[in-house]
């Protein structure tokens, strides 16, 4: 940042230039229609303020010519549903006398304040806003949107997303996205209840197959998000109380403001006192016209823990990541825990998968806890922790170095202690965790052998043998196929042979798919013998080694 006179600063780091607009050179030479402008020489029926009065709503927000529907989306829906954490994104509450300002936002996992100029990008004739802007000469939503595209490079690079992404950044907080399924209509019906009553945000796409035009007749707006507001029954019929934050349409379907299906103008009366923009639906109609619900499990009394990490560290077993976390629970408490990769938006489709192995050393009986690797940016476990002490294992099937956040976001305070991870450790937990009783993982008795594979949603696995045998090893030979493009393997081989010896148990290989639209197959077999001694094709590297079964 750097000062021009006395009062006009500059951000060097984002600068008024085509650079700040578009991530493509050669967009940047077309860029004479827009042109910086400070507050003070942009064109508007107001005098220019932060905020307006002590109204804050989803109304306040228009959009510009930039396609960040998504995160204007989002904002909107915080804005209606939990205005106050507006105040809390905008640090500068002001007028900048000096045309800086200052903003929060969670990008990548981590809470960052960024720091901005006040020159936005406006049309170079009419000299009004190019982008998004308030309604009644308010500036908050011109700066959130720039704070937003200085942290993603530029105004160009945030065009495109989704409204959970949105709302994870201006929040925080674990968010989970629902496809609506009709086959699902009541087990989603109840997971909406069930977050109203926590007092979760709740956003919705619209939008689908059936073309801008079906939704304009209803009175919907395609691609577009929408607040859920209230769920009720009405003469045993299951509806919805949505709102379109922009409250541009009205809904013309059944239970709309002018629809005949009410029972009488008393009815509708009682239900109808919400503002424009306001309406209900059926639940059915809902399901028709509606893609997707994201439920922002927003607390206001929780606590936040987050730790940067990394996997891949350890070349003899990238697996691991770098640190363990040891966790002492003082008190019962409802937590989610959250592995962040650091990777941009656009490539959630080609991170690796990661979880988790949590050991409760206050028990001996099914003391740990595995789940099923996913490969997405935001992986997100929710449970119940009673008062003791835990180590959480994270892990990744990476091929590369790859950096994380782990969050904590506990109803109650937690101790956490980082200590490097103990690759012996890791491994008996992970070989214990993968024979426990755990959904996900198909078990198949050869035998005295028992063999596991731990799936992921991308077509990773993970294959784990475990002989339970007193006196006699197994032998045991496992193959994977694919029809055309071969699977990698972390073994160096798709064809390992494993003499394994009695009450011993191995992790066998770990398979990550190679490109190839089919699901890789695999073939494994196995027989006892009190002859052969312990051998391996290929060699064992330490990621693979042969631990006792306690």
């Amino acid at each position: 940042m750097r000062a021009v006179g006395q009062q006009n600063f500059v951000d060097d780091q984002f600068p008024p230039t085509p650079r700040s607009l578009y991530k493509s050179p050669h967009k940047r030479k077309r860029s004479e229609d827009i042109i910086w402008l400070r507050p003070r020489d942009i064109r508007t029926d107001h005098a220019w303020t932060v905020f307006r009065g002590n109204t804050i709503t989803g109304t306040d927000i228009v959009q510009g010519s930039l396609g960040n529907c998504w995160f204007l989306a989002a904002l909107s829906v915080i804005a209606e549903q939990r205005p106050e954490l507006i105040l809390k994104l905008v640090l500068t509450k002001t007028l900048s006398s000096y045309g800086i300002y200052q903003l929060r936002l969670c990008h990548k996992g981590v809470w960052q304040t960024v720091t901005i100029d006040d020159y936005l990008p406006c049309h170079s004739h009419y000299k009004n806003l190019v982008y998004s802007r308030s309604t009644h000469g308010q500036l908050w939503v011109s700066l959130v949107e720039k704070a937003h595209a200085k942290l993603h490079g530029s105004y160009e690079a945030v065009v495109s997303g989704s409204i959970e992404d949105g709302l994870r950044e201006l929040t925080g907080v674990p968010c989970e996205s629902l496809r609506l399924d009709v086959s699902k209509i009541d087990e989603i019906w109840a997971r909406l209840e069930s977050s109203l009553q926590s007092n979760f945000v709740l956003g919705a796409s619209c939008g689908g197959d059936l073309g801008p035009s079906v939704y304009k007749a209803v009175g919907l707006v395609d691609n577009h998000a929408y607040s859920i507001l209230q769920l009720e029954y009405i003469r045993g019929e299951r509806i919805m109380l949505i709102r379109n934050p922009w409250a541009k349409t009205d809904w013309k379907g059944d239970w709309s403001a002018t629809s005949p299906t009410w029972a009488s103008e008393q009815e509708r009366k009682k239900y109808y006192r919400v503002d424009r923009g306001s309406f209900w639906m059926s639940v059915l109609d809902f399901f028709k016209y509606f893609q997707t619900v994201t439920i922002c499990k927003l607390h206001a009394d929780y606590e936040e823990l987050r730790y940067a990490d990394q996997f891949g560290t350890n070349k003899s077993l990238p697996l691991h990541s770098s640190n363990s976390y040891h966790l002492s629970v003082l008190k019962s408490t409802c937590i989610y825990i959250s592995i962040i990769q650091s990777t941009s938006r656009k490539q959630d489709k080609h991170v690796p998968p990661t979880s988790f192995i949590l050991k409760n050393l206050n028990k001996t009986i099914e003391p740990i806890k595995i789940w099923k690797p996913k490969a997405v940016s935001h992986h997100t476990a929710e449970l119940m922790l009673d008062t003791g002490d835990y180590i959480l294992f994270p892990f990744a099937l990476g091929d590369e170095v790859l950096d994380f956040v782990l969050g904590f976001y506990s109803s109650q305070p937690l101790i956490v202690e980082v200590k490097p991870t103990n690759q012996h450790n890791f491994l008996t937990t992970l070989h214990k965790g993968m024979t426990s009783p755990n959904k996900g993982i198909s078990t198949t008795p050869l035998m005295a052998l028992r063999f596991y594979i731990m799936s992921a949603n991308d077509g990773s696995q993970l294959f784990l043998a475990h002989n339970t045998h007193h006196s006699a090893a197994s032998s045991l030979e496992v193959s994977t196929t694919s029809h055309v493009l071969p699977p990698f393997s972390w073994r160096g081989s798709l064809f390992t042979q494993d003499v394994i010896p009695p009450l011993s148990s191995q992790l066998i290989n770990v398979i990550r798919p190679g490109g190839d639209p089919e699901p890789a197959q695999t073939h494994f077999s196995a027989t006892e013998t009190h002859k052969l001694k312990e051998s391996h094709f290929p060699q064992l590297t330490p990621m693979f080694s042969v631990l006792p079964i306690k």
